[in-house]
C-alpha cells in the first residue's frame, strides 16, 4: 500500500478488509509516496520512471508517516523502507530487464538467458545500494 494524506488514517480498516476478502494471513506493506523531489534524480537514467513531474500534493513525508504509525497505531504498522531486508528482483518492462520495479538498474533484455539475469541480479547490489531512491519498493 502506497501511504496518502488521505489513506494513512484508514489503515486498520484496510487492513481489516483485506484481510476479510483474501484471508487472515495478510500483511500490509506500506510504503511513502515517491515525490517529484525523490524522482528527479534518477529520472534521466530510467526510461521507465515519468520524465515529467508528478501530482504528489497528496504525498505524506516518511517522517510525517513514521510519526503517525507511532501515535496512531502505536508501530502495529511499519514502513517497508524501515525493515531490515530490501527485495531485490527481476522486473520486466518495455525498456528491459531491471533489477527493481522503478528501472534503476538494466541487466539484460527479454532473450537474455535466465541464468545470465540471476548472475547480473547477484552482481547489482553494489549499484542498488548506490541508488538515490533506495530502499526502493
Amino acid at each position: 500500500m502506497i501511504l496518502t494524506c488521505e489513506n494513512i488514517e484508514y489503515l486498520d480498516e484496510f487492513h481489516a478488509e483485506i484481510q476479510e476478502r483474501i484471508g487472515p494471513k495478510v500483511q500490509l506493506a506500506i510504503f511513502a509516496a515517491y515525490t517529484n523531489r525523490d524522482l528527479d534524480p534518477i529520472r534521466a537514467a530510467t526510461p521507465s520512471i515519468a520524465q515529467h513531474g508528478i501530482e504528489d500534493d497528496k504525498a505524506i513525508s516518511a517522517a510525517a508517516a513514521r510519526y503517525i504509525l507511532e501515535h496512531r497505531y502505536q508501530n502495529r504498522y511499519q514502513l517497508e523502507e524501515d525493515s531490515d531486508t530490501v527485495d531485490n528482483y527481476l522486473s520486466l518492462t518495455t525498456y528491459g530487464v531491471y533489477t527493481c520495479c522503478n528501472g534503476a538498474i538494466h541487466i539484460g533484455d527479454p532473450a537474455t538467458d535466465m541464468k545470465v539475469l540471476m548472475e547480473r541480479l547477484a552482481r547489482s547490489e553494489r549499484q542498488c545500494l548506490k541508488c538515490s531512491m533506495f530502499p526502493c519498493i
